[in-house]
């Protein structure tokens, strides 16, 4: 039989002698090979060739939209990966929350969320078989507004300049801001749950307070009223000939003050003869058992505000 010999060219290089079995170190990057045969009588065979890529280094993958840290929204993810050499990759799976990497595709349309803390992986696969790490992405889905409850606010009717508010916040997502506003005007967002109600004028007024979480969820607005009081009601001076030589006598009492409300009930008192204090929740002011006499009696009325 005639001796058959081999030669192989490796990246278009030279041709070198070789037996049926060739071996050879590569760098990274892609490689080909053409092998032709020679008999004795140096007739030459048809060349065959072979191309291949070494790689060694893993792939990489990338987020390009991902939902916002606090997000109301369901949302999407996109990504992209590349091989070191900067092809696109054969496969990149995803899991979410914890459950099986399954082989997806950009974008990824979120469906079934938590309320709560989500978790999104990725990971690629090369032409080669060689898988990237884990790449992760969390964040808070909150579709829940914050919940407000005013737990400190004014007397309804208050004779005190400064006051103060305060409520109580129910948000599990996370809070981005408090806002208090007096008559209409804010005081400003904090994360403050207590509001200073500072050189209030006298008069009727109103608090509102909202709040927004981090997802952007407004809260229901909560409203308080009331007024500002610093003037005294004025007892009308109506009662005059006031009878005289009785042991018993009704003297009527009305007054009138600055707030003209209905919760505004004025309450009545009097004095008699600088020495005992009454109360009189209606009038007329029943004095009886009086001795002969000159007796005095001085009546008051005080308002809701004290």
């Amino acid at each position: 039989a005639s001796k058959i010999t081999f030669k192989y060219s490796l990246d278009d290089g030279s041709q070198v002698n070789s037996t049926d079995t060739i071996n050879f170190n590569v760098a990274t990057g892609p490689h080909k090979i053409k092998v032709v045969a020679y008999d004795e009588a140096q007739n030459i065979s048809n060349e065959i060739n072979y191309s291949w890529m070494v790689g060694t280094t893993i792939p990489t993958v990338k987020y390009t939209q991902t939902p916002k840290p606090y997000d109301n929204q369901k949302g999407q993810f996109a990504f992209t990966g590349m091989d070191q050499f900067g092809d696109p990759l054969a496969k990149i799976e995803c899991s979410l929350n914890g459950s099986a990497y399954a082989t997806c595709n950009s974008p990824f349309v979120l469906v079934d969320l938590i309320q709560g803390s989500n978790s999104f992986k990725i990971r690629g696969t090369d032409n080669l078989g060689l898988m990237s790490g884990d790449l992760e992405y969390k964040w808070v889905y909150d579709t829940i507004a914050p919940v407000l409850t005013f737990i400190l606010n004014p007397a309804a009717f208050s004779n005190n300049v400064n006051e103060v508010s305060k409520v109580s916040v129910v948000e599990d997502g996370g809070l981005k801001y408090i806002e208090f506003f007096l008559d209409g005007v804010s005081l400003g967002q904090s994360l403050s749950d207590t509001a200073a109600l500072n050189n209030l004028k006298e008069g009727p007024h109103t608090i509102q307070v909202v709040a927004q979480d981090m997802a952007g969820n407004n809260s229901v607005p909560i409203n308080y009223y009331f007024y500002s009081d610093f003037t005294a009601p004025v007892v009308d001076p109506i009662w005059v000939n006031t009878p005289t030589g009785y042991t018993s006598i009704s003297i009527p009492v009305t007054a009138h003050d600055n707030i003209n409300a209905a919760a505004n009930v004025l309450k009545y008192y009097y004095v008699l003869d600088d020495q005992v204090v009454y109360s009189l929740f209606n009038s007329p002011i029943m004095l009886t058992g009086l001795t002969n006499g000159l007796h005095n009696v001085k009546a008051y009325a005080v308002d809701q505000a004290g």
